[in-house]
């Protein structure tokens, strides 16, 4: 599984980089392409977040 951030960034970024932005036509990215990739990387950043205050939260308790 590829990170979703080599969705969303530019094609010269990497040769593994299947971009939504230079997709070409036959590879039809749509809306729901983009909010789905979107928010992929929006979750991962909501569980790295819970992550990193999970153990100031239970020294409190």
């Amino acid at each position: 599984m590829k990170p979703a951030t080599m969705t969303v960034l530019p094609a010269w970024f990497g040769p593994s980089n299947d971009s939504f932005i230079d997709a070409p036509p036959d590879h039809h990215v749509s809306a729901f392409s983009w909010l789905a990739g979107l928010l992929d990387i929006l979750s991962a950043l909501a569980f790295a977040t819970a992550e990193a205050l999970a153990p100031r939260v239970r020294k409190s308790l």
